[in-house]
C-alpha cells in the first residue's frame, strides 16, 4: 500500500488557493483505497495519521517517499500489526549518512540485479540490503536498510542514481520483494496520477467551488478503478482506442464482476470513500 501526495494544479484563486490531496494505493490492484484532503503540501504529513487509521494494516507494508519516513509514521503502522518501506533522503540526515557508511567504497556483489529494455532504452537496477543498523540505530523498528542502483542508458546518455531506503521487514523478506516494492510504489505515480493528469486533463480542470475539487478527484479515481477491475490493464488506451478495436464496453456485467470482486475483497469498497 503506497501513499502519496498530489496537487490539483489547474486550481488558482483567493477562493481556493489550492488543493493537495494524500491518498492510499493498492500496488496489486492499481487502485486508490482511500483519499483525503490537505490544506497545503507541507501538511501532507499531517493528514498521513488520520489517512492510515481508516485502513486496516494487518499485514499490510506501507510504502512511501523520504516525507512520510517519521518516526511518528513509522510507529503508528507497525503499532497496528504492518509494516513500513520507506525511502531516506536528506531529511534525515543522519540516518541517510548511517545507511551511506555501510556500502561505503566498492560495495559486495548485489542481492538481485534486474534489467529491462524499452525500445532503445535499457535500465538495470541493482539492490543491495542490510541489518547492520540494527542495534546501532534508534529508528523505531528498524530491521533492514537497502541500496538501490539505477542505470539508464539511452542512446548516448547515460544516467546514475542512488537511493536509499528503510523497512521493518525482516531479513526473511527477500530481496525481490523489497525491490518489488520499491518500484511498486511508483505506480501511484504512473498508473494514478499521471492518468489523472493525462487521460483525464485533471491539471488544467478549474473546478473550484468548496469540496468539489475533491469529490472530482474521487470520481476519476472510481472510474480508473472500475476500469482496471473490469479488466483493462491500460486506462489511457481503454479511452483513446476507437470503439470498433476496444476488447469491449464496459457493461453491466462487468461491474456486477467488479461488486463481486469487492465482495470477495471488501476493502477494495474503500476506493470509494473520501473524507471532506
Amino acid at each position: 500500500m503506497a501513499i502519496d501526495g498530489k496537487a490539483l494544479r489547474g486550481i488558482h484563486g483567493d477562493q481556493l488557493p489550492g488543493v493537495h490531496l494524500v491518498a492510499a494505493y493498492a500496488h496489486r490492484a492499481g487502485i486508490v483505497v482511500v483519499q483525503q484532503a490537505v490544506g497545503e503540501k507541507r501538511n501532507e504529513l499531517d493528514a498521513v495519521s488520520g489517512l492510515l487509521g481508516q485502513l486496516d494494516l494487518a499485514g499490510l507494508v506501507i510504502t512511501g517517499d523520504a516525507q512520510f519516513t517519521q518516526r511518528e509514521v513509522r510507529q503508528q503502522v507497525v503499532a497496528d500489526r504492518g509494516h513500513y518501506f520507506f525511502a531516506v533522503k536528506g531529511n534525515q540526515p543522519t540516518l541517510l549518512q548511517d545507511i551511506m557508511a555501510i556500502w561505503d567504497g566498492e560495495p559486495e556483489a548485489p542481492q538481485v540485479v534486474q534489467i529491462d529494455q524499452h525500445g532503445d532504452r535499457i535500465e538495470r537496477r541493482r539492490l543491495w540490503t542490510s541489518d547492520l543498523l540494527v542495534g546501532y540505530s534508534d529508528w523505531p523498528h528498524l530491521a533492514q536498510v537497502c541500496r538501490l542502483e539505477r542505470i539508464v542508458r539511452r542512446k548516448r546518455s547515460t544516467r546514475r542514481e542512488l537511493a536509499y531506503a528503510v523497512t521493518s521487514l525482516s531479513p526473511a523478506a527477500s530481496s525481490q520483494r523489497l525491490i518489488a516494492l520499491w518500484r511498486g510504489h511508483w505506480g501511484i505515480e504512473n498508473r494514478v496520477h499521471w492518468v489523472r493528469d493525462v487521460t483525464f486533463d485533471e491539471d488544467r480542470s478549474q473546478v473550484r467551488t468548496g469540496s468539489a475539487p475533491q469529490i472530482m478527484a474521487v470520481l476519476r479515481n472510481r472510474t480508473i478503478s472500475v476500469i482496471r477491475l473490469a479488466g483493462e490493464t491500460n486506462p489511457p488506451m481503454a479511452d483513446r482506442r476507437p470503439a470498433p478495436l476496444r476488447r469491449q464496453p464496459i457493461t453491466s456485467s462487468d461491474l456486477d464482476r467488479c461488486s463481486r470482486q469487492i465482495t470477495e475483497r471488501p476493502w477494495t469498497l474503500m476506493c470509494y470513500r473520501f473524507t471532506l
